[in-house]
């Protein structure tokens, strides 16, 4: 079990930890595939990236009769690793395309799985696959193969369980400088949100059925539209965000953006797909910026000074006649504050400065 938890740990290991349960149970890979409410991840065993990829080009993922039938007699009491033969009858195999064209194509006849953790309706299911010529997985097989799949489980629901204890740490540590943030799964649900978020829920923005919507019809039409795009779209540093605003009958509105998470955040157990802020313009501004610049990326008072100039849009002449200096001394001030917060173009600045206030 090693294998799991230092994959929930090192997402990058995932692969890895996928092929070590598969040569345990005598496979050809395993698959392990996030479904519910909360939308569709998976991860296949290293050297399975083909496979996984053409299930999810060819919209497998969305019409695997295995998946949908195995998952039904799990809800309906059956505990253990459901197989093939439990699914289906040989006549229904026969007639079901993807018994009759994705599996012959991979070789992955025979098939045995079950849900490893769970959580809000959605569920982890691990499956182990493997050819004609090796057969189905027999009883005196399963019964070693539950064993060791029960301790998968609880390795799979301490890695879910450290994920959301992890995203939400890292929110209310932003929180606790004032920032109003949500983390959201990919179907918009509502993981966790700081103080400074629920204070807001009292305004222009809602919760109903964990799922945040705006008080306005109209509002919330466009930040439901928000929310899809940032669910759907890769999520790119150097994407600017889209934001809505939230008006008020009298005073500043709010700004609302969706901001997807990216990188090795993004591994198979992060149900947390994006985090959304939310900007009171009524209220004064902070130092946050300034603070963050200075503690998480080492900058120095003039370098945070026009790394602020250019979050705000300023071009990098304009920014240095602010600042009091040439357009060269500038120029040089830029280059070390791209190098400390690993960006590479004015674009990609801003957008971090946006993120950050």
């Amino acid at each position: 079990m090693k294998a799991v938890y230092e994959a929930a740990l090192m997402p990058e290991t995932w692969p890895d930890a996928m092929q070590m349960i598969s040569a345990a149970c005598n496979a050809s890979l395993a698959l392990g595939q996030l479904v519910g409410k909360d939308g569709y991840n998976a991860i296949a065993s290293r050297g399975s990236e083909g496979l996984l990829r053409d299930y999810v080009d060819g919209g497998w993922h969305e019409n695997n009769p295995r998946m949908m039938r195995g998952l039904a007699i799990t809800q309906a009491g059956f505990r253990g690793l459901v197989t093939e033969r439990q699914m289906f009858t040989a006549e229904e195999r026969a007639r079901l395309p993807f018994e009759q064209e994705f599996a012959p194509r991979y070789d992955i006849t025979s098939e045995a799985g079950t849900v490893v953790a769970s959580h809000a309706g959605s569920h982890f299911v691990l499956t182990v696959q493997r050819g004609l010529r090796a057969g189905s997985f027999e009883d005196d097989e399963l019964k070693a193969m539950n064993h060791f799949v029960d301790n998968v489980a609880a390795a799979c629901s301490f890695a879910l369980r450290a994920k959301l204890e992890q995203a939400a740490n890292m929110l209310d540590a932003l929180g606790a400088r004032g920032e109003a943030l949500a983390l959201l799964t990919p179907a918009g649900r509502i993981l966790h949100f700081t103080a400074p978020f629920e204070k807001l829920l009292t305004d222009r923005l809602t919760v109903r059925n964990s799922h945040v919507h705006a008080v306005e019809a109209g509002d919330d039409v466009r930040l439901q539209e928000l929310i899809a795009r940032a669910a759907d779209r890769p999520a790119l540093a150097s994407e600017p965000s889209n934001s809505v605003f939230l008006r008020r009958a009298t005073g500043r509105p709010l700004v609302v953006r969706c901001l997807p998470i990216a990188g090795a955040a993004r591994d198979f157990f992060g149900l947390a797909r994006m985090i959304m802020t939310v900007d009171d313009l009524e209220r004064p501004r902070s130092t946050a910026v300034h603070e963050s610049l200075r503690d998480a990326f080492g900058l120095t008072a003039a370098e945070v000074r026009l790394a602020v100039r250019i979050g705000r849009g300023e071009m990098l002449r304009a920014a240095a006649a602010g600042e009091g200096v040439s357009f060269e001394t500038a120029r040089t001030r830029l280059k070390l504050i791209f190098d400390k917060t690993g960006t590479r173009r004015q674009a990609e600045l801003a957008v971090l400065i946006s993120r950050l206030g």
